[in-house]
């Protein structure tokens, strides 16, 4: 499977079985995560077998069951990007995951993030979010099918997305569509894409804690999508195209 078949093909899922992850499951869930470690500074952790922390109406809001697996999105107190990183790597995290038939979650309030934070974290570190990962119910259940597509009726179309001044790169309409398919909390999608003089560059809407998670893998599926090249982090970030 190719990161545009994962991107097109994955979708938040809120139901699991009680199945374990096999050997090999976990081998590339970890080697994904070791690498978004490695690379942004981070201290994301795959936690297995602990239901207690997603159990009780109270934690779930009725939207989460069956969840034994997550992964804790941490890093730095200290660092300025540390939400953009966490959105950038886990993002690559979620795509393999999708690879291997796993269903995710982008989660961020609704478990017990006191216990997780005081019991899975280290001191010096910030827990931004976790990512429920695991085997899903085989056919969405009806409650995720309706919030499917009230989330599918409020996006916006793919134009108001981005704004250019007619110079951008030929393969930039095909990397918006990576874009378009990133996930977004609560659906905000607050990452607008600009050209201007030919230079694209990342721009948030809104600013809040989960918009900088959005950027970071609104412009992880930005680079899935475009030639080689990278993003500066941070707002109003350009993107530069390898040569």
């Amino acid at each position: 499977m190719t990161n545009h078949d994962a991107i097109l093909l994955r979708k938040s899922r809120r139901k699991y079985r009680d199945l374990l992850l096999s050997n090999e499951e976990r081998e590339i869930i970890e080697k994904a995560i070791t690498k978004g470690n490695k690379l942004g500074n981070l201290s994301m952790k795959l936690i297995e077998n602990r239901s207690d922390l997603f159990g009780g109406f109270f934690r779930s809001y009725g939207l989460l069951s069956g969840v034994s697996h997550f992964i804790v999105m941490a890093g730095p107190k200290n660092d300025p990007h540390l939400f953009e990183k966490l959105g950038y790597y886990g993002e690559e995290v979620v795509i393999e995951a999708t690879k291997l038939g796993l269903g995710t979650c982008w989660v961020g309030g609704s478990f017990n993030k006191k216990a997780v934070s005081d019991e899975l974290v280290q001191e010096q570190d910030l827990l931004a979010c976790v990512i429920v990962i695991g085997h899903p119910l085989l056919q969405p259940t009806m409650r995720e099918q309706i919030i499917r597509s009230i989330m599918h009726l409020k996006k916006e179309d793919q134009a108001k997305f981005y704004q250019t001044d007619g110079s951008h790169p030929d393969w930039f309409m095909q990397a918006m569509d990576y874009v378009y398919h990133a996930p977004s909390a609560v659906n905000q999608q607050p990452v607008w894409m600009l050209v201007i003089q030919g230079k694209v560059m990342a721009k948030l809407r809104t600013i809040n804690h989960y918009a900088w998670i959005d950027l970071g893998i609104a412009k992880r599926h930005f680079e899935y999508g475009a030639p080689k090249g990278r993003f500066d982090l941070g707002n109003n970030a350009l993107f530069h195209e390898d040569h």
